[in-house]
């Protein structure tokens, strides 16, 4: 299952925002790797605060259009190149209420 812990609406997408979608809105019959790319520039700002003592991390999340907000994808993960971050995301996110197929990264405090 999802983690359904709203992201803080006042976050901005890290970079570019994925649609997603299925032919005839099918649902996926097993988890779907969502992976998506990162810029340096992000990742510099995610070291920065780090090394800073300011917690913030790298989430991968999708759009839910009833209650509009951000939903966080559970345990993501920065490639080792640093350069993309992908999670799995289960059959039920696929056909959850206001599901829009959007998904993005998002830094947060």
């Amino acid at each position: 299952d999802i983690s359904t812990t709203p992201v803080d609406a006042d976050s901005e997408p890290a970079g570019d925002v994925l649609t997603f979608s299925v032919a005839g809105g099918a649902v996926p019959q097993k988890d779907v790797n969502i992976s998506i790319g990162v810029s340096p520039a992000v990742v510099e700002q995610l070291t920065f605060s780090r090394r800073a003592g300011v917690t913030k991390r790298l989430d991968q999340v999708w759009y839910n259009s009833l209650t509009q907000k951000w939903v966080a994808s559970p345990d993501p993960t920065l490639s080792s190149d640093r350069k993309s971050l992908s999670s799995n995301v289960a059959p039920s996110v696929f056909s959850s209420p206001g599901f829009s197929g959007r998904f993005t990264n998002l830094l947060v405090a």
